[in-house]
């Protein structure tokens, strides 16, 4: 089962900013919105990077599986963060994985790290074709520890209420 986003105890959530990235094969007047936020869950802090709404041009019921990629670890310090070889390693998991939001396959929306785990979370066209081409990506990489899940989201509602929970952002409908 995906880690629930849903920080419990006294939560608190500071937005660290915004940036816009402007992928090449897209119209200049559409513009990819992220955004950072950090909050607390148990004691320790949490980072979320979040697109800031769908992908431009981007029918959601097109991508209607969700998937989560999680890499438990035991984090460096009282903080909850990996430390810097597990880090790396994650950088380049994620790094390796980028071609598959590229060539239309899937979109990453949100990025957990923190409290000893770091989960992607993905919405995929198909989960068979995604895992596989995953399974390509990777196959000059080392093995990582990362555990797998999906399931059926046509309305992108985990992402959805994530989205509605965070303060400073427009709510979804």
């Amino acid at each position: 089962m995906p880690r629930s986003i849903a920080v419990t105890g006294r939560a608190v959530i500071v937005v660290l900013g915004l940036w816009l990235l402007q992928p090449a094969q897209q119209a200049l007047a559409c513009e990819e919105v992220w955004f950072t936020a950090t909050a607390e869950q148990d004691g320790r802090t949490v980072i979320f990077r979040s697109r800031k709404g769908p992908p431009c041009g981007v029918a959601i019921h097109e991508f209607p599986v969700y998937v989560s990629v999680l890499w438990p670890y035991k984090p460096a310090n009282d903080g909850g963060m990996p430390d810097a070889a597990t880090n790396a390693g994650q950088i380049d998991l994620e790094d390796a994985l980028i071609a598959l939001d590229q060539a239309g396959h899937s979109h990453l929306m949100l990025v957990i790290t923190g409290n000893g785990a770091k989960e992607w979370i993905w919405y995929a066209r198909d989960f068979d074709d995604w895992i596989g081409r995953l399974n390509g990506a990777l196959r000059s990489h080392p093995a990582y520890p990362i555990d797998i899940e999906y399931q059926s989201d046509p309305e992108w509602s985990l992402y959805r209420d994530f989205i509605n929970w965070m303060p400073g952002t427009e709510r979804l409908p």
